[in-house]
């Protein structure tokens, strides 16, 4: 499959963090690279991608304004894209609790989202959650229970479990709620951007036992936590080897059409090459 190009979207949000991780897990080899990627030009080298947390809605409105909301879509629906946080947001084909007049979606996976289901930054939590089975092949790094693993949310969304996404959507994480949880829910919000609620009325779910926090549907992976923010590398370990096995098999039989070959349009910026943030 030759070597992988890994972007990792640097318009605003936590797109750094990223980019350490995929250079010190285990799966990233000696001639791959890692790269920050703002335009589109620099988007078509990659092999996958990852869209950070942050702010969807700045990260749509700059996306936009840099003509990259195609070239997004069209790349999600051909590469592996792992979207964290506000990317699962971006990535998502409907949302409730969007801002008034909605709000552009790159889309991809056939999943529900709540925009802010737990609330505001002071809701901001960590929990210790069951690890799926596509982390146990590889180790944490950080002393814990390799069954489990820690997640960082942070004014975080959600994957609505009722109703269930179709069968094709593999739910690799839940997370439990009380009893009493509920969620206001706001009229949806498809990837053109255009409300789907029932009339624009407010609606309510009055009762929420479980959300879906981690999911993947083909070449797209969601998470609704930061594990950028944890030592733990398993989750940028899984990704790199979904982007390894998308390229193997694109690179089967005949060469891929529009590969990532070209050199990257300019060298990274002095950021991308530092692998020592100060993450624990």
């Amino acid at each position: 499959g030759g070597y992988l190009r890994v972007g990792v979207l640097a318009l605003q949000g936590g797109f750094a963090e990223h980019v350490s991780h995929v250079k010190r897990c285990g799966s990233f080899g000696t001639r791959d690279e890692v790269v920050e990627v703002r335009t589109p030009d620099e988007l078509a080298c990659c092999h996958a991608l990852i869209i950070p947390g942050g702010e969807s809605t700045a990260m749509a409105l700059i996306a936009a304004k840099r003509a990259l909301m195609e070239p997004l879509k069209k790349f999600a629906e051909e590469k592996p894209v792992w979207g964290t946080c506000a990317g699962m947001i971006f990535l998502a084909n409907h949302i409730h609790g969007s801002k008034k007049g909605g709000q552009a979606l790159v889309g991809g996976i056939d999943i529900t989202v709540h925009r802010n289901f737990f609330g505001c930054q002071n809701n901001s939590f960590e929990a210790t959650l069951d690890a799926p089975p596509e982390l146990l092949e590889y180790s944490s790094g950080v002393g814990m229970d390799e069954k489990h693993f820690r997640g960082v949310f942070i004014r975080a969304p959600a994957i609505l479990l009722d109703p269930p996404p179709p069968a094709h959507v593999r739910i690799l994480t839940e997370l439990c709620l009380p009893a009493d949880a509920h969620a206001a829910l706001e009229p949806r919000s498809s990837p053109d951007g255009h409300g789907l609620g029932d009339g624009g009325e407010e609606q309510r779910v009055s009762k929420v036992h479980r959300v879906a926090v981690a999911a993947r549907q083909g070449n797209i992976l969601v998470t609704a936590f930061h594990p950028e923010l944890t030592g733990d590398l398993r989750w940028h370990a899984f990704f790199v080897k979904m982007a390894r096995d998308h390229r193997s098999a694109a690179s089967e039989g005949k060469p891929p059409a529009n590969a990532a070959e070209a050199p990257f349009p300019k060298p990274p910026l002095a950021l991308a090459e530092k692998c020592d943030l100060p993450i624990v």
